[in-house]
């Protein structure tokens, strides 16, 4: 079990240094398909390998970002079921990307056992509707600062 410090720490990490991501893709079937991700980078590698120890996912460095001046940058990234099951932990303590959070958790909810089975054309769309209603929120600033933001989280 993850004490409440573990998960107010991991919700402001996630808030400051991540991002909630609702991608599509395709098999090597061609079949395309929705997943959620929630992932984070830091210089601090050690952060990273305590929220893999935490929530699961996979820690690697991030090569591209690697300059000889700088500080090595790591990643912590987590996809599908175990994304929303981290989000349902640190959802309710985050402040910035709460809206992102709570989509999330709404888009998870859309799946069930029949999720193997071909989907409607209509549930096909509510999914496409939630992804691109996630890249407006992370694609965009919000006029609302964030002393606003903490003070609906406080009076929510």
């Amino acid at each position: 079990m993850i004490s409440i410090a573990s998960a107010i720490y991991y919700a402001a990490f996630v808030d400051a240094e991540g991002s909630v991501c609702i991608s599509r893709t395709s098999n090597k079937q061609g079949k395309q398909y929705h997943y959620l991700s929630v992932s984070a980078s830091n210089t601090h590698k050690g952060v990273l390998l305590e929220a893999q120890r935490l929530f699961g996912g996979t820690v690697y460095l991030l090569t591209g970002q690697c300059r000889a001046e700088r500080k090595p940058c790591w990643a912590w990234s987590i996809t599908s079921k175990a994304a929303a099951q981290c989000l349902a932990v640190i959802a309710p303590h985050m402040v910035i990307k709460k809206r992102q959070a709570v989509l999330a958790l709404a888009f998870v909810a859309l799946f069930n056992a029949k999720t193997y089975n071909r989907l409607s054309i209509a549930e096909i769309a509510h999914r496409q509707c939630i992804s691109d209603e996630m890249k407006q929120l992370n694609a965009t600033y919000h006029l609302e600062t964030p002393e606003q933001s903490v003070g609906e989280y406080y009076h929510a």
